[in-house]
């Protein structure tokens, strides 16, 4: 069973890569253009280019695997994090959870926040100043940790010599989590609906805002250069967008 090991740990560092190189390639673009749109929201790209760096990072530390098995998901730290005390081991896995779930909040801002300057919606640049683009990953910020508080807490860490024999490895540390049905169907369904709308509304902004752009910078003056430069940038968002770790 070591050869499941390592192909989960290709694989986790494969998808790290994967997700590393759009995201460096972004904060390459933005700060090799002297594009004057760009400058305005520079800053905010990079910032959240170098979280979800940050997160692929953490997921290869965690080097993470997933098993389910009727009425229970565990989540396995195959990395040497298993072998530090517990306390550490919960701390990575809720640092990781909350740049996991952050990113997916910070997404929609950083594409409204373009936007707002390239398509010059008044309205939205109101709203998505240096302090507006503060307070929005701010409450993205609180929204994550709060999430990510009640995810984490349903969640029981222990130890498996089952799992310790079926990877190769010693002392894995697993994070259960009970899926028996505890609320009835019509609450399910209710969450399965709030969940489905939330993340419509995410990629339906993101896209959204992405075809706008484009339009909106075809009909931008400027050299070849600095068109190819805008549409690089525009690519290589939507590429952060779809490879997600």
């Amino acid at each position: 069973m070591k050869l499941i090991t390592i192909i989960l740990t290709i694989n986790t560092h494969l998808t790290t890569v994967l997700s590393t190189i759009p995201n460096s390639l972004v904060i390459y673009l933005i700060f090799k253009t002297g594009i004057d749109e760009v400058n305005k929201y520079r800053w905010i790209l990079a910032v959240r280019s170098v979280l979800e760096i940050t997160t692929c990072a953490m997921l290869s530390l965690i080097n993470m695997a997933v098993v389910q098995s009727p009425g229970e998901i565990y989540i396995l730290e195959l990395s040497f994090i298993s072998a530090t005390p517990k306390a550490l081991s919960q701390v990575v896995f809720m640092f990781y959870n909350f740049l996991f779930i952050g990113n997916i909040f910070y997404l929609p801002v950083v594409f409204a926040f373009r936007y707002a300057y390239i398509c010059n919606n008044r309205f939205c640049q109101r709203i998505f100043t240096v302090r507006g683009a503060l307070i929005c990953f701010s409450i993205a910020s609180l929204l994550s940790a709060l999430t990510t508080i009640l995810n984490v807490a349903q969640f029981r860490l222990s130890q498996s010599s089952a799992f310790d024999n079926l990877f190769g490895h010693l002392h894995i540390n697993v994070f259960s989590f009970a899926t028996k049905a505890t609320t009835s169907s019509g609450k399910t369904a209710i969450v399965c609906v709030i969940f489905v709308v939330f993340i419509a509304i995410i990629y339906g902004t993101i896209f959204f805002a992405a075809i706008k752009i484009t339009l909106a910078q075809s009909r931008f003056p400027g050299s070849e250069k600095t068109k190819r430069l805008r549409k690089q940038l525009n690519i290589v968002m939507l590429i952060q967008v779809c490879v997600q770790y």
